[in-house]
């Protein structure tokens, strides 16, 4: 019995749909890694736009950790227990929390002056939050967020629990935790920026 030989006029579809499919995977793989880059990039110019706001006289930040170190350019060599350029001076640190609200999760950037054996908030913006809208939501609104500005972090909590922040009405279960997030997370990178210091 004769062994039958592969008919190559079968075999074309074959060949042809492999290039197709090889073809469509190498576009979408080169299309992913643009699309991450560019996300990439615009979340990059969205985070420096947002640290400018809380510290207008930023010329340059770096990334460490986790923490934003916000810098100003110095005309004469500046020391610093992290590493950074001489020349420039740590003007303060920024860093993201996260705290769970009536809604879900918010993120929030943080901005704090380096002293850092007496916390005092720059300022604070909400990246990213599901609260009621009208209601939760306005923790967003700058009439709730400026509040913060130049409080040393002790007070950054509500007046019905002794400190500075008027809750959103209707709104205390947002606004609380708002003021938790920032207390647990100037706490732990405050803790994290004086273990830097010491490693180096």
């Amino acid at each position: 019995m004769r062994t039958k030989g592969i008919d190559m006029k079968e075999m074309f579809p074959v060949f042809r749909l492999t290039i197709v499919v090889a073809v469509a995977v190498i576009a979408l793989t080169i299309t992913d890694a643009v699309t991450r880059d560019l996300i990439a990039e615009s979340r990059e110019k969205e985070l420096q736009a947002l640290l400018e706001k809380i510290f207008p006289g930023m010329d340059d930040y770096e990334e460490k950790d986790d923490v934003y170190f916000i810098l100003e350019r110095s005309d004469v060599p500046v020391e610093n227990p992290y590493g950074i350029d001489e020349n420039y001076e740590i003007i303060g640190f920024a860093f993201i929390a996260e705290g769970d609200g009536y809604g879900g999760a918010i993120e929030l950037l943080i901005g704090i002056e380096p002293d850092l054996d007496d916390p005092t908030l720059v300022g604070i913006r909400v990246l990213t939050q599901s609260e009621t809208p009208g209601l939760g939501a306005k923790i967003a609104d700058e009439e709730f967020t400026d509040q913060f500005n130049g409080l040393a972090t002790g007070d950054a909590v509500l007046t019905d629990d002794g400190g500075q922040i008027d809750a959103i009405s209707g709104a205390t279960i947002s606004s609380r935790a708002v003021v938790d997030a920032i207390q647990d997370a100037v706490s732990a990178t405050v803790d994290d920026l004086k273990a830097m210091q010491e490693v180096t």
